[in-house]
């Protein structure tokens, strides 16, 4: 987690996380790249993982999370802070 705010609006007082720039969902992953075949097991395995470390800062932050699926699963792009503007 980047930051965090409070946002005071017309619906009620929300906190808001600021997180690093995350790619595509889990969901959008397997329906570009398997087509109909399944997912292998190496990519489940990293799926997992990413998952579960998500899961485990929640928890120790005590946050809940009450909609966990593969759409609302995003993974890390891996090197990402080494991208410049321009590129």
């Amino acid at each position: 987690m980047l930051d965090h705010f409070t946002l005071v609006g017309p619906n009620g007082t929300h906190e808001c996380l600021v997180l690093e720039l995350l790619g595509p969902n889990v969901q959008d992953i397997v329906q570009r790249s398997c087509k109909g075949s399944r997912l292998s097991s190496r990519l489940a395995k990293v799926f997992a993982k990413q998952a579960l470390q998500g899961l485990d800062f929640l928890a120790v932050n005590n946050i809940g999370h009450g909609d966990l699926h593969a759409r609302n699963l995003a993974v890390v792009l891996p090197d990402l802070d080494s991208l410049n503007e321009e590129a």
